[in-house]
């Protein structure tokens, strides 16, 4: 964590040699951590910059280079918008907000599609983003330094005689043909505001997802720390978004982050938390006093026996009465699948899985709910009396299991879409109200190519059928 302090005496330093200059405005720090095309490693650069937050005259911002707008990365910018609100009270916005062709080599090596950039700009202004800097947004040329220099171009920039050839605006002054685009995202954001007023909320379900922090202070590791770093890699993210939080969001659920390591949750809201063998021992009794209090929990990944610091500590799964069995890995000759006890899904090849051993009594008894194929060895269970659930594995994203293990914990989305998959996937839906009008809107996105016919319910109230063109917006409202 001593980085995080550097980093915030650095921010501060920098901020008071500007002050004793006579410049004396807000700061904003540009968050940096998505890589190629996604943002698995982007809480990286929250935690690191934290602490920074917390500095007076400073607001933070993201740098977000996603890339097309897919149903491969369409939870990135949710879970890093949701994160950073988790951890900080300050207002943010995009300082870096990816608006051309994506070819930065100027080598034809990209054309995003255009419409990324309007349902980007969308969801980062739903999500409250207070404001976008398209970047970047003209290119132009970079001037020879008045002192020759021998660098290998003697210019103010590396990138040669131009730069920003990806840019709406490209080096020579042509409109590129993401300029439209940019052009239409602003009209159309100017619309939303007008209709939703300044203050406006999106409307969210009764799920929280847990932020570890310590999951994410991994850029600095040696001795027990690398092998810490792996364990929690494979499960803070990659499958954990890409599989369960996907089918979440395609499903309809809008949740939220919280800040587990400095923040309670309500006992209210159902937790989602990935875990990997190390939680810290804070971290791990809060959860308990959690599910003491009523709380329902989801956990997605191996057991704890660890603390942060790498000395045993099981407070959560003995509290949960369950224990670590064998640890399953596909091999050439062992084709590692998951399958049902009731045939409620079809068995899946996966890439991990751990045996859950429960020690049912009459005070805590369970239910199989997945297993290693072959093997008797259970992968999740459901733990009745502390309404608790347990997923230890790879799971694909699998809309048959997800749906059965939300009605086991009495959930169901505000918002719904009535299709068959070829129509709800891609299809994202969102409800809105103006705080002060009191009015409701629908907002619906299609990030495919292809026309959608779609049933939306909102709390159980079907408001009609919607035929959605290829990657078209809909904004409407629903009700007074």
């Amino acid at each position: 964590m001593f980085s995080q302090d550097d980093f915030a005496a650095y921010v501060n330093n920098l901020k008071e040699m500007l002050h004793k200059k006579g410049i004396d405005v807000t700061f904003i720090v540009n968050i940096h951590g998505t890589s190629a095309g996604r943002a698995h490693t982007f809480p990286i650069g929250i935690s690191q910059l934290r602490k920074m937050f917390d500095l007076e005259g400073i607001i933070p911002a993201t740098d977000i280079y996603l890339g097309d707008f897919t149903i491969r990365n369409i939870i990135d910018i949710w879970n890093i918008n949701e994160i950073l609100k988790a951890t900080t009270k300050k207002p943010f916005g995009v300082m870096e907000f990816e608006c051309g062709n994506g070819d930065y080599g100027n080598n034809l090596g990209e054309r995003i599609d255009p419409n990324a950039t309007v349902h980007k700009a969308v969801i980062s202004y739903i999500l409250g983003n207070r404001f976008l800097n398209y970047y970047l947004f003209s290119g132009g040329v970079n001037p020879k330094l008045r002192k020759e220099v021998k660098d290998g171009n003697g210019r103010i920039a590396f990138t040669g005689e131009e730069h920003g050839f990806a840019a709406p605006i490209k080096p020579n002054g042509e409109l590129d043909y993401t300029y439209e685009y940019v052009k239409f995202a602003n009209e159309f954001l100017t619309s939303l505001e007008r209709q939703l007023g300044k203050d406006f909320s999106l409307v969210y379900d009764n799920v929280l997802i847990g932020y570890l922090d310590e999951y994410y202070r991994t850029e600095y590791a040696y001795g027990i720390g690398n092998r810490k770093r792996s364990d929690i890699e494979i499960h803070r993210g990659y499958n954990f978004w890409d599989s369960f939080l996907k089918t979440l969001f395609v499903m309809g659920f809008r949740y939220k982050f919280v800040d587990l390591e400095f923040s309670k949750p309500n006992v209210d809201q159902l937790l989602i938390l990935p875990t990997a063998k190390y939680v810290s021992k804070s971290v791990q009794e809060n959860i308990v006093r959690f599910i003491e209090k009523g709380g329902k929990v989801i956990f997605y990944g191996d057991l704890p026996v660890f603390d942060e610091f790498g000395s045993k500590c099981t407070i959560l799964i003995d509290y949960l009465n369950i224990k670590p069995g064998r640890e399953f890995l596909p091999s050439p000759h062992f084709y590692l699948s998951v399958s049902s006890p009731d045939n409620l899904f079809r068995e899946f090849r996966t890439d991990w899985a751990r045996e859950i051993i429960t020690k049912d009594n009459e005070k805590c008894s369970s239910s199989i709910l997945a297993y290693v194929t072959q093997e008797n060895a259970a992968c999740s269970v459901f733990l009745h009396q502390m309404n608790t659930l347990f997923i230890a594995a790879h799971f694909n994203t699998n809309f048959i299991f997800f749906n059965r293990i939300f009605e086991i914990m009495g959930l169901k989305p505000h918002i719904r879409v009535l299709a068959e998959d070829k129509d709800k996937i891609g299809t994202l839906l969102f409800a809105l109200e103006n705080m002060k009008t009191r009015e409701k809107f629908l907002l619906a996105v299609n990030i495919d190519n292809f026309p959608k016919k779609v049933r939306i319910m909102i709390d159980d109230v079907e408001i009609g059928i919607r035929n959605v063109s290829p990657k078209e917006i809909i904004f409407e409202k629903i009700s007074d």
